[in-house]
This record gives structure tokens, C-alpha cells and sequence, in this order.
């Protein structure tokens, strides 16, 4: 989601909307420092987009790749808070498919709208409620929330400290070209 780059950019970089039609059409990088860092944000459709054949989804998002050369550190995978649903389980399965499971290791669950938990609540005991998404979060280096709405960078600064506690349990490499064809490979065997 646009909204959440935008978040951690700090700055309005991506175009974002809370309609019900799909904005991001092609992959968009954007930088910038952030407490310090360098980082870049790749801006991706969504599976699901309102726009756009879902050929044209994969072929976009299998982009941002080699918008990322030599490879993105992390993927974020957003998810509103809420029931996970079987359209975000499509898409996990999507992910999986198109990027192998491998990616798992590079992903970290980006729960947005923070704000909509019942007060007291906190992600931890938000995924306490459903064992698939604990599941989801395991295989995956972890899961952050954002709160859209509140300009807050410790948010930022802590999904960033995250995902460098990621990137160090994967030996400081990268999701690689390399790991992305072999997947390729796999999906156009299968389609055979």
C-alpha cells in the first residue's frame, strides 16, 4: 500500500487514496535517509488490482526485483489489521509462487491501520487470535504495525531496526535475481 512507502519515506512520494479503485499501476522507486539510513522503497500494485489483468500484476511486481538490483533486503507485506482473509491468504500464496518460498525469509508482515485495534490491544495479542496469521508471521522475519494516520517516527525507526534484525539473520545478503529466475523457472515448468 502507497500509503505505508509514504510512511516510511516521511514524505508524500507515492499516490495514495483510500478509494476502493487500485492507483499504483507500475513499480515506483523512491529513496531517501531515514534516521540515517539509505533506504529505498519499491511501490508495487496490488494483487488484486482493479486495473490491471493478473499477468500484468505478476509481471509488474516480479519488477521490482531488478528496481531493487542487486536485490531488495526485505519485501513488506501489508495487511490491514482485521480478519485474515481469503483474499490475503491468495496473495501470501501468490508471493510464494511467483518469488519461491525462499522469500518468506525476506518478508516481514506490515500490519497497517494500527489505530483500528480495540485500545489496549496490541499486535501481539492481535495475532493471538488466529493461529494461521501466527503462522504467517513465523515463517516470515516478523511483523511490524503502522498507524498511517500519526505522525510517528519511532514507528519507521522500529520496522527499520526490524528488518535489519532480518537482514542479519540471513547473513546480510539480499533476495537475489538469481533466487527470483529459479522461481520463474519452476512456474513455467509447472504451466507445462
Amino acid at each position: 500500500m502507497s500509503a505505508s512507502g509514504n510512511t516510511i519515506l516521511g514524505r508524500e512520494e507515492f499516490q495514495s487514496d483510500a478509494g476502493s479503485s487500485s492507483l499504483t499501476v507500475e513499480c515506483l522507486k523512491k529513496t531517501a535517509v531515514v534516521a540515517g539510513r539509505h533506504i529505498s522503497v519499491v511501490d508495487t500494485p496490488g494483487f488484486f488490482h482493479t486495473d490491471l489483468s493478473k499477468d500484468e500484476v505478476k509481471l509488474e511486481i516480479g519488477r521490482c526485483v531488478s528496481l531493487s538490483s542487486p536485490g531488495p533486503h526485505a519485501f513488506l507485506l501489508v495487511m490491514p489489521v482485521g480478519p485474515y482473509t481469503k483474499q490475503e491468504k491468495e496473495i501470501v500464496q501468490e508471493v510464494q509462487k511467483m518469488f519461491s518460498e525462499k522469500v518468506m525469509r525476506y518478508t516481514i508482515i506490515l500490519f497497517t491501520r494500527a489505530d483500528d485495534l480495540e485500545k489496549g490491544m496490541t499486535i501481539k495479542k492481535y495475532l493471538k487470535s488466529s493461529q494461521e496469521l501466527q503462522g504467517l508471521v513465523t515463517k516470515c522475519g516478523g511483523c511490524h504495525a503502522f498507524n498511517n494516520k500519526e505522525e510517528n517516527p519511532t514507528q519507521v525507526t522500529e520496522l527499520l531496526k526490524k528488518i535489519e534484525s532480518m537482514v542479519a539473520e540471513n547473513g546480510g545478503s539480499h533476495y537475489t535475481d538469481k533466487m527470483y529466475l529459479q522461481a520463474e523457472a519452476v512456474i513455467r515448468q509447472e504451466q507445462k
